[in-house]
């Protein structure tokens, strides 16, 4: 069976590797840009993240000029530990274990953080019941598994999994960033794309707590300020819980409409699409970054080289967080630094030569993304708002925008984002830096960030699919008001020097912390009442009908690692587009199958797939070979579909499942004389190209 201890020590092992080959990186990321030792060794934290950052595009950058092996992977990263270490060695300063050196508060942390992580990989983990296996509906958006698999598999440049027109493999035209490294990892330890995904999703989650909680700490100079992240972290919005404490008579006051998509805290976001939460946390390490500079008031070449490195880092994970967003917001955040700097123009160079770094390592990337035909699909931006209540409505009046805009920053932030964004203006509003310049750098830059990004979401929506765009950018200000929050309740009761006159009043009043506690409590709730492990979404035994289905998609991996033993890694396979066992049991129509267990390319997954993977392709052709594909797994396919799939799609192997309607068509296949049977069970049919 699957998912026994084995795989759930893979799952462990990829984790791992992935702590320890992106760590010491970061540790000496650190010391190049020598940042200064945190209270109670915290500066640990900020190892993984960095690490990611920065290695990470160098190791894209030099797979996609080079070659993508693991001996290309392995002597990039010691040539960059081995020539940070030769470099540091000159400084009598560097001593490696003392870098290392953590109380054990800060350790008790480290750990709380390991086991935060859980709680959004958990999510896209399988679980078995009854010989069943049921996964969580967050693994729609880990279908890019076949990404990992892909670059693993054939390399560079990576060819789409997902759609071959007309049998000829094409480039892929996404950001991937975020799945080259879990190829790495995957390279590295010879897990399955599944394990992978999960290990590295695990690595995510923690390296982005920790570096938020290693920022709370600087700033506070404080160890509990990491605790108060660590709790604000595990919080979600009001929204979903209060009806259910309130009654749903109140949905009214707090209510919007229907198509406004709710602002998910980091933690579900992390389980959904890590890549973006990733690529939001970049924009972070950006932000400390310069403000570091702002403290030594020049930017070092270091520095300098960093930016570009973290950017293209954000950018190929994803280009809406890490591009097009922070493109946007770039004019304000550089006209904070020309205001901030004594002497601004000397930083010119050192920023060209970030952005030339930044180019230079987003190439890959970049290369992908226009490698496709010109797209018809329009241009992927609009002006139009995010966010507006049934009380207002969409009205394009002035007045009706400006009252939305209004109850957007007063009503809907709040609900969203709860606690997270109540602190956090408050303390953005009310902090007073001190003499080192890097909190005076801290609170501007971030205030920028926060209010940038706020409007952007309001104002500018993504046209494909689910305005990915907002819902995804918001987890930049989420993160760094969430910072600021930790270090607002850290220094509780507030001390005149620090504070401005609003927030120390708060101080004499009994009721405020009681408040926050109660905030906390309802908050902590809707994480428990969002949260939900991979299981039977019923407490009683589901219908045998649906755990039929359930136990049937569980023997499709028998199925997959069999077609591995007549194809070649480049053959191309196809499964039932509209697989019923898919639908029920990812509640999407996800290529979940192919992803989860298999390891080759397709001809045609699904329809959304295709749409994102293959977005500037000929739609006539995308329906042309989705409707010959439906007929070829139809009741009773013609001898045209088998030839057109034969002949012109270059299919290599058909794995029929028992629920395909063609699956009681026993000779339709082997009579055509195009297909032979090589692999039968009870629940699915290989057929092989002759």
């Amino acid at each position: 069976m699957i998912f026994t201890s084995l795989f759930l020590f893979q799952c462990i092992f990829t984790a791992m590797v992935s702590l320890i080959f992106f760590f010491l990186p970061g540790l000496f990321v650190s010391h190049l840009l020598g940042l200064k030792k945190q209270q109670g060794g915290a500066q640990v934290f900020m190892f993984p993240a960095l690490g990611l950052s920065a290695f990470g595009p160098v190791a894209l950058f030099l797979s996609w000029l080079i070659d993508y092996s693991i001996v290309i992977i392995i002597s990039a990263w010691l040539v960059f530990i081995g020539g940070a270490y030769y470099w540091l060695r000159k400084q009598h300063n560097f001593k490696l274990m003392d870098e290392l050196l953590i109380s054990k508060k800060s350790l008790l942390l480290f750990f709380l953080a390991m086991l935060w992580a859980l709680v959004p990989t958990v999510n896209i983990y399988p679980f078995l019941f009854e010989n069943g296996i049921y996964i969580n509906g967050q693994i729609f958006d880990h279908m890019k598994i076949a990404l990992i698999n892909t670059m693993t598999r054939e390399g560079f440049p990576p060819l789409n999994p997902f759609y071959a027109p007309e049998g000829e493999r094409i480039p892929l035209i996404y950001y991937y960033g975020w799945h080259f490294n879990a190829a790495i990892i995957k390279m590295l330890t010879s897990a399955t794309g599944w394990q992978t995904e999960i290990g590295f999703a695990w690595f995510s989650s923690f390296s982005i707590l920790c570096f938020l909680m290693a920022l709370s700490i600087r700033l506070s100079n404080k160890l509990k300020a990491g605790y108060w992240l660590l709790l604000l972290a595990f919080t979600s919005p009001v929204i979903e819980i209060l009806p259910h404490i309130m009654g749903y008579r109140w949905r009214k006051w707090i209510d919007y409409v229907s198509e406004v998509h709710l602002f998910n805290p980091v933690w579900m976001q992390t389980g959904w699409a890590p890549q973006h939460v990733f690529s939001a946390l970049t924009t972070v390490v950006l932000v400390f970054i310069l403000a570091d500079a702002v403290a030594r008031k020049k930017l070092p070449w270091a520095h300098a080289i960093m930016l570009g490195l973290t950017v293209a880092a954000g950018f190929s994970s994803s280009v809406w967080v890490g591009g097009v967003a922070l493109a946007i917001a770039a004019p304000l955040l550089l006209a904070g630094l020309w205001w901030l700097f004594p002497q601004p123009t000397k930083i010119l160079m050192p920023l060209l030569t970030g952005l030339c770094v930044c180019i230079l390592f987003s190439l890959p990337v970049l290369n992908s993304i226009l490698s496709g035909p010109s797209g018809s699909e329009g241009f992927p931006l609009s002006v139009a708002p995010y966010f507006h209540t049934r009380f207002i409505g969409a009205n394009s009046s002035f007045w009706s925008q400006a009252a939305n805009l209004i109850l957007y920053f007063i009503q809907f932030l709040p609900l969203n984002l709860g606690l997270i964004y109540l602190l956090g203006v408050l303390a953005l509003a009310n902090y007073i830096p001190r003499q080192d310049n890097e909190s005076r750098g801290l609170l501007v830059l971030s205030s920028i960030v926060v209010a940038s990004y706020f409007l952007m979401v309001q104002f500018i929506r993504s046209s494909i699919f689910n305005n990915d765009f907002a819902w995804r950018s918001v987890l930049v200000p989420m993160m760094l008001l969430m910072v600021w929050a930790a270090v607002f309740l850290t220094e509780l009761p507030l001390k005149k020097d620090n504070w401005r006159l609003f927030a120390r009043r708060l101080n004499h009043y009994s009721f405020f912390m009681p408040l926050v506690w109660v905030g906390l409590t309802i908050s902590c709730l809707s994480t428990i009442y969002l949260w939900s492990w991979p299981k039977p979404h019923s407490h009683r035994k589901p219908d045998a009908h649906t755990l039929l289905l359930h136990q049937d998609f569980l023997k499709l991996r028998d199925a997959w690692q069999n077609i591995e033993k007549y194809t070649l890694p480049a053959d191309l396979v196809q499964s039932n587009p509209d697989s019923p066992l898919n639908r029920v049991v990812t509640h999407w129509p996800a290529p979940a199958a192919l992803a989860l267990f298999g390891n080759r390319p397709t001809a045609y997954t699904e329809n959304e797939s295709v749409a994102v993977f293959a977005h500037s392709y000929n739609k006539q052709q995308k329906d042309k070979q989705y409707k010959a594909i439906q007929a070829l797994f139809s009741q009773a396919p013609s001898t045209d579909s088998l030839l057109y799939a034969h002949d012109q799609l270059k299919i290599k192997a058909l794995l029929i499942e028992y629920h395909d309607p063609v699956w009681n068509n026993r000779l339709i296949f082997e009579a055509s004389g195009l297909y032979k049977l090589v692999e039968k069970t009870e629940t699915y049919k290989i057929y092989i190209a002759q």
